[in-house]
């Protein structure tokens, strides 16, 4: 069992004990429980894919992605997905965490097609909505996570989520050839009972487009956000959960800056898998950093605290963590008090049974981040949301509390942002290709295939070990 399981002293007890010794018999009978400041604690955790997303870099040709989808698909079937989004569950439930930023909430499908289809209309990467009814779901793991805690009786609501690629790959199965869908979005959970309203979300105009090989289609991979306004321990903050390219340092830090002209006013806390950070290329995490506070660095300085990544079959026994590119950030009124990693240990481990095999496998190729933060204020309650997020979202780039978008600025360039609703086609904008940088193996990987049937080729595959 992982360790987050373990009897240990509530968090938010030792949290409490730890501010309340300085302050004395004097310093007890001149306060109050309304002089304290509110308190809140949020978590961030990449989910990953699951599948090793870099063994389509071995394609030479749209009949190799077939082959390769394919066996990706096969592998999934066979994928420990329950038992790992338990782990994650666990570790979410051990920090007592009041909201949960995820990264690759993905969903993986198969797809039936009509043996006429075009391939090249197939690979289209241009986002196509929220296609959830679209054929059979292989892996949800936004609904796996939810699901888990709800088993844990710690029930959380989707407060918000957004839509950022949707990528459709031709695929040769044993039952013939199917589409695959990979699904990637970011979202954000709130333990039940918590206020949470106006939801918005946005994709980043910053995106990568490769034309596909032999085509005149394109792949375009987008990344994005999503805010909700919340009410935690009667104080008022905007929560936020993000992800930023991993295929791309110079798109990755355009879209930190689209990140930071996105913030609304007032305490803010943003969970973000910035692929960006001590131990790797920093760039983005300046930028981001230069605006809002990372947890890390606040309380813990001196540690090291990385985050990614293990090997993408996850069953290696030693961390092979070596970079931190996932943080807790947020705003100067929203104070960090403590910050811990969730699922770094070996202990956190999970076992699972796979084609009758029993293994165990690490809750993600990503740490969590959970971090406590002082709120000012309070708030007078208002009705709690309890239902994921319809709310249409602000344009890129722009965070309305009403949650009503406007125009695109630019049309070639700009989407619609996306929540729940569907996301609209734009016209592709080609980005050039680039040496493939990225921190992790789940969506990172899929730049890859588009620099692959761009004509660039990159090799980036960790393998496993101990």
């Amino acid at each position: 069992m992982p360790s987050t399981t373990h009897s240990q002293p509530s968090r938010r007890a030792v949290l409490a004990g730890l501010a309340a010794a300085p302050t004395g018999l004097a310093g007890l009978a001149a306060g109050s429980a309304r002089d304290a400041p509110a308190r809140a604690t949020v978590a961030t955790w990449n989910a990953y894919l699951g599948v090793d997303l870099f063994a389509l870099f071995d394609a030479r040709s749209l009949e190799d992605v077939r082959t390769i989808a394919g066996d990706l698909l096969a592998d999934a079937r066979h994928h420990p997905y329950a038992a790992r989004a338990g782990a994650v569950a666990d570790g979410i439930v051990a920090a007592e965490a009041d909201a949960v930023a995820l990264q690759e909430a993905a969903r993986l499908r198969s797809i039936p097609r009509d043996s006429a289809a075009d391939d090249a209309t197939a690979a289209d990467g241009t986002a196509t909505g929220d296609t959830a009814a679209d054929g059979e779901t292989v892996a949800d793991l936004l609904d796996l996570v939810v699901e888990a805690l709800a088993d844990r009786g710690r029930p959380y609501e989707v407060a918000a989520e957004a839509v950022t690629t949707d990528v459709r790959l031709p695929a040769d199965t044993d039952d013939g050839r199917v589409d695959v869908g990979f699904t990637d979005r970011v979202a954000l959970l709130v333990r039940e009972g918590v206020d949470a309203r106006d939801a918005r979300s946005g994709r980043y105009d910053e995106r990568l487009t490769f034309p596909l090989f032999g085509t005149d289609r394109s792949v375009t991979l987008r990344r994005g956000y999503c805010f909700v306004d919340a009410t935690l321990d009667g104080a008022p903050v905007t929560l936020g959960s993000t992800h930023l390219e991993s295929a791309s340092s110079r798109v990755r830090e355009r879209q930190a800056e689209e990140l930071v002209d996105a913030l609304p006013d007032g305490p803010v806390v943003v969970g973000a898998d910035l692929n960006s950070g001590p131990g790797g290329p920093t760039a983005a995490y300046d930028a981001v950093t230069a605006e809002l506070t990372d947890a890390h660095t606040a309380v813990r300085p001196d540690e090291p605290g990385d985050t990614c990544c293990q090997p993408s079959r996850l069953r290696n026994d030693r961390s092979r963590l070596s970079k931190r590119v996932d943080a807790v950030l947020s705003t100067d009124s929203a104070e960090p008090r403590a910050v811990e990693r969730l699922g770094a240990d070996p202990e956190d481990r999970v076992e699972a049974t796979v084609d009758g095999e029993d293994v165990t496998v690490w809750p993600s190729d990503h740490a969590g981040v959970a971090a406590t933060v002082d709120l000012p204020g309070a708030a007078t309650p208002t009705p709690t949301s309890t239902a994921r997020s319809t709310a249409t979202g602000t344009p890129t780039g722009t965070a309305s509390p009403s949650g009503t978008p406007a125009e695109s600025p630019t049309a070639e360039r700009t989407d619609a942002a996306t929540g729940t609703a569907t996301p609209t086609r734009t016209a592709p904008v080609t980005a050039p290709a680039e040496t493939t940088d990225g921190t992790g193996t789940g969506f990172g990987p899929l730049a890859a295939l588009a620099a692959l049937v761009g004509g660039t080729v990159g090799r980036g595959r960790d393998g496993d070990g101990d």
